[in-house]
């Protein structure tokens, strides 16, 4: 039985894709000649009798390594979540979400340009209205979106990837409510080129990061959104690259 399969089947994962990024992250650990050891492939091969354990429990906490993104994200700022109306663009699975739902959010309206991502304890929760396959560059042009945006959002969140953060930080400030805030994630191997990744897709030189962070906040000053905040994040990507969080609001 796949490693994957074995930890769904034990109910220690919720699904074979929180499985999978358990295992990828190096969360699992199955003990073999004598001693634990960190498995990461989902298709390791596995006895129904197999000792394995889950070495970061508070990787279940959220239905993605979002939410711990966000926790931490929320620890940092002090951030009330309570009431909040809630866009997030790139909602995916929904760790984002999830963090914020739990913390009594009001509203949630998810966009994403995929499909078929979103976790179903989200996606099923009452307060969430998700838009898949749309970009929110047009977003405006679905009605029922727009309706539920024209009065703007307290909160939005922003977790994308293989586009530049600058091609939707234009886009929020009329989506924000006057004493709304922006927490949008920073994905500097989305931002560098393809030039100054390795072949594992990392960072080569981490003195870039400080190119990234200036050219992010100059693309908020230049979208009247001001800069608050600008932290790493305490999660790394999924491939191990450091990302940061970027706290915005209206410069006037």
């Amino acid at each position: 039985m796949r490693l994957d399969q074995w930890l769904v089947k034990n109910r220690i994962a919720p699904s074979r894709t929180k499985a999978q990024e358990l295992i990828r992250t190096g969360a699992v650990e199955v003990f073999r000649h004598q001693e634990w050891q960190v498995v990461q492939q989902p298709s390791f091969g596995c006895s129904p009798s197999e000792q394995v354990r889950l070495v970061s429990p508070e990787l279940l906490k959220y239905v993605s390594r979002g939410g711990l993104k966000m926790e931490g994200a929320i620890r940092r700022l002090g951030l009330e979540a309570r009431g909040l109306d809630v866009l997030d663009i790139g909602i995916s699975t929904g760790g984002f979400s999830d963090c914020l739902l739990q913390r009594g959010c009001a509203s949630v309206v998810g966009v994403d340009v995929g499909r078929d991502q979103i976790h179903p304890r989200v996606a099923e929760d009452a307060r969430v209205r998700v838009f898949e396959g749309l970009h929110i560059k047009e977003a405006w042009d679905n009605r029922e979106f727009g309706n539920l945006a024209q009065l703007g959002f307290d909160l939005i969140v922003v977790d994308v990837s293989f586009i530049s953060l600058t091609h939707v930080i234009p886009l929020l400030l009329a989506l924000l409510r006057p004493n709304g805030r922006v927490l949008a994630l920073v994905k500097p191997q989305f931002e560098v080129g393809k030039t100054n990744l390795s072949k594992a897709g990392l960072v080569k030189d981490i003195g870039l990061y400080q190119d990234v962070q200036v050219k992010i906040q100059a693309c908020a000053s230049e979208s009247s959104l001001k800069v608050l905040d600008y932290f790493p994040s305490e999660v790394a990507g999924a491939d191990g690259n450091q990302e940061f969080l970027i706290f915005l609001a209206r410069s006037t």
